[in-house]
């Protein structure tokens, strides 16, 4: 059986497909929250993967028929940006004390020199022959450097450096899901966020007079917020809401001053509640997200290595390096 970081499970519940759905509040109370408000915050695809979520965790049988393979976790390529990072495939964990589970990444970033003279994979085979690591000191590093490269590629181009540029991303694993749960602490988050998203919808329909019978739909699509094309939010809110839509954005196409206030055009108050409505509705998820696997013990649910290499998964190296370590030395014993 294996074990999940929290990034590598958040790639899993993006690749999985589910039959079941969350389709009333009372699915979303008895499924997800005990908090029937929340459901409003969420679309189809917010519900969706919020159940994904609670079914990886919860399922004892990850090969039910209610959990199925829709995509395999893309492969990372090799970017060249990295001495020692090369791609790969996302990983599991045979062992919950791996290092690697609490391991920051850490990397020296390859000298744009190097890259245009065409000589990476040169440098990557000499920090492997000199046994050198991302915490090698810099001092080392560089004199070894300038004692070889500008030489002996001096025809290249290769010049003397300063240093090593690093790169250095805090663990997004095991480490963030704690092992106490601020419940007070969440339940008093999720409430100033309902607070929020009442105050939100208040002022678009009192003050900028956006009827309800708008609000009560584009709320589901505040996705379209992130979008950078407002005709493209238009031509959407228009297949949607039809005339309702249309009749509003018509009746205030311009920018105006009432009583001394800016008041935007229609189409810009509500891209503006939709952007409010996003990022609130991002911290609901997010925290319900955390509870989940809180709640259903994410640092210590074990998944099905078949399961996981359905999707691309690959077993962790040193995870991998151990298991044979310990089956010889059991060989042997």
């Amino acid at each position: 059986m294996a074990y999940l970081t929290k990034s590598s499970f958040n790639k899993l519940v993006r690749k999985v497909s589910i039959s079941a759905f969350i389709k009333s509040k009372e699915d979303f109370v008895s499924q997800i929250y005990d908090d029937g408000e929340l459901y409003y915050f969420f679309n189809r695809l917010d519900l969706s993967e919020l159940l994904k979520r609670k079914l990886l965790l919860s399922s004892e049988n990850h090969n039910e028929s209610s959990i199925k393979v829709f995509q395999t976790v893309k492969i990372k390529i090799d970017n060249k940006k990295y001495i020692f990072f090369k791609g790969g495939k996302p990983k599991y964990h045979l062992y919950k004390n791996c290092s690697s589970l609490d391991k920051d990444f850490k990397d020296f970033l390859i000298p744009d020199e190097i890259r245009k003279a065409e000589l990476i994979d040169e440098l990557r085979n000499w920090f492997n022959q000199n046994n050198f690591t991302a915490d090698t000191q810099q001092d080392l590093l560089v004199f070894r450097f300038n004692s070889y490269f500008p030489i002996k590629y001096k025809e290249k181009g290769i010049k003397p450096i300063q240093g090593f540029l690093i790169e250095e991303n805090k663990n997004s694993g095991k480490t963030y899901v704690a092992d106490y749960f601020d419940n007070l602490n969440f339940k008093q988050e999720l409430d100033v966020l309902k607070s929020q998203r009442k105050r939100i919808y208040g002022v678009a329909l009192n003050i900028d007079k956006i009827p309800s019978s708008i609000l009560n739909v584009i709320s589901k699509f505040d996705y379209l917020s992130q979008k950078n094309e407002t005709d493209e939010i238009v031509q959407k809110l228009t297949e949607v809401l039809g005339r309702d839509f249309t009749d509003f954005i018509n009746e205030y196409p311009d920018d105006t001053f009432e009583n001394g206030f800016f008041k935007p055009k229609g189409i810009n108050r509500i891209i503006l509640y939709l952007k409010k409505h996003y990022e609130i509705k991002h911290k609901a998820y997010r925290l319900l997200s955390d509870f989940l696997m809180w709640n259903y013990g994410l640092l210590d649910k074990q998944f099905n290595e078949v399961f996981l290499e359905d999707f691309n998964f690959e077993c962790c190296k040193f995870c991998k390096e151990k298991r044979d370590r310990i089956s010889i030395e059991e060989l042997f014993s």
